[in-house]
Parts: structure tokens; sequence; C-alpha cells
């Protein structure tokens, strides 16, 4: 089923990730990976968003997986198409993408391409990961600010793996806040049996809800 996670840098500090985002998990026919960020840089000007994706098939690591990756802004309720590329991945060959774009809220969404309705739902049709970063186009520097929020498609990973994950890196300390959506926010399709792990970078666990 379908889940998403946001991540909140509390007040006071920077709340800026360092370095910007990396994130992935499952994708299915019916529901898309996806990361939403702030792109920001108090001194104003344009930003160079660097998208850096691999993945593959469910039924094959070594396979190539036909996506449709989007760029959405948002401008207020409105939701706009930025972006748009179709591209084959593999775990041994990146896709990238960059585009400047103004300072603002951006959605990247990642799609199997060619999955028909009949395959919505059930296993996973393939698994992804995507680094995100964002640079001033004028000046050193710039940032996501404030946290991110990610989402995708539960389900029992093929390979072993985990359905969802995001890293980030933050340069001065900061209390947290992580809120996960499952069923029942998503209705009918929303996933269940979540399990939420806190890892420090040396890949030791911070904290785990639940605690069994």
């Amino acid at each position: 089923g379908i889940f998403g996670m946001e991540l909140l840098l509390d007040d006071p500090g920077t709340r800026l990730l360092q370095g910007g985002l990396n994130f992935g998990g499952l994708i299915d026919a019916g529901q898309v990976g996806f990361a939403g960020v702030n792109v920001v840089d108090n001194r104003g000007g344009l930003m160079v968003l660097s998208l850096t994706a691999t993945g593959s098939p469910s039924d094959d690591a070594n396979g190539s997986l036909p996506v449709r990756i989007q760029i959405l802004r948002q401008v207020g309720s409105e939701t706009e198409l930025f972006a748009e590329e179709v591209s084959t991945l593999s775990l041994s060959a990146p896709v990238n993408l960059t585009r400047t774009v103004p300072m603002g809220y951006y959605v990247v969404t990642v799609a199997p391409e060619g999955a028909g309705p009949e395959l919505v739902g059930g296993p996973a049709e393939g698994q992804f990961f995507l680094e995100m970063q964002a640079t001033n186009a004028i000046f050193l520097g710039g940032a996501l600010q404030g946290g991110a929020v990610v989402g995708g498609y539960h389900a029992e990973h093929p390979f072993g793996g985990v359905s969802g994950f995001a890293g980030f890196c933050i340069s001065t300390p900061h209390s947290a806040s992580v809120k996960v959506l499952s069923a029942p926010t998503y209705g009918e399709t929303g996933a269940a049996d979540l399990r939420l792990r806190l890892l420090d970078a040396q890949g030791q666990p911070i904290t785990a809800v639940p605690t069994d």
C-alpha cells in the first residue's frame, strides 16, 4: 500500500539539509515514489536542482527499469509540471537530470513507465534510488530547507531491502519531528504494519517505532 513520511527539522537552527537528500524504495503501477522539498537560498537567485537516479525491475536486480521522472512545482494551491523525462534506470548506469529552477517547493516523482492498470497493487514493479541536490546558480551554497516529505509503495521487497528510505546530513545539531502516513490516512490503498527506524551515520539505530 501507499505510505508517506514527513521529516521536519525543528527551530532553532539553520534547518538545512546539507548536501541534499537521498531517497528511494519501491514503486508500483499505481503508486509513484516521491519526495517534496523546499529549495531556497536567502541570498536570492535561481537554483540548480540536480537529480541522479538508479534502479532495477523487481524481478532482476541486474535488469533495466523504464521510468518517468517528473519535477513538479507547487505555487499556492496549484501544481505545475516543471520538467519531465522518460528514461531507463539500472543499478550500473546512473541517469542524471539537472534543471535551473526558481526558489520554491518542489516534488520529484518516479513512476514505472508502461505498466498497465492490471499491475496496480500486488508486488512492486521495481526499486529506485535517487540523489537530490540544490545549489545556487550564481553563488556558492544553497540547500534544501526545513526537511522533506518522502513516500512510495510498501510491499515485500524482492531483494530483502526496505520499502522506502531517506538519508540526509545536517551540519548543526537539531531536534527533528518525524510523522509516518499510511492507512487510514490514505484509505483502502494505504499501507499497514509499518516499521520506522532512525539510524546514525554509522548505521546504528537511534530509535525505532514500534520498539518491539
